[in-house]
């Protein structure tokens, strides 16, 4: 996930994501496949206006 206004990153696990592609190459005859997806959004920290999530109190 990539944080479109400030450019925060951070890595996600995806096992669907895994099985799709293994899926996708071996129905299209493909070997030894590997592959980059990316993930955008606004983040809570850059989410403007009255949307924006706030931490929960402790």
């Amino acid at each position: 996930m990539v944080c479109r206004e400030c450019g925060f990153s951070l890595a996600v696990d995806a096992e669907e994501v895994e099985r799709w592609v293994t899926r996708i190459a071996r129905d299209i005859g493909f070997h030894a496949v590997s592959h980059t997806v990316e993930l955008t959004g606004v983040c809570d920290g850059c989410l403007p206006g009255p949307d924006r999530r706030q931490a929960p109190e402790q």
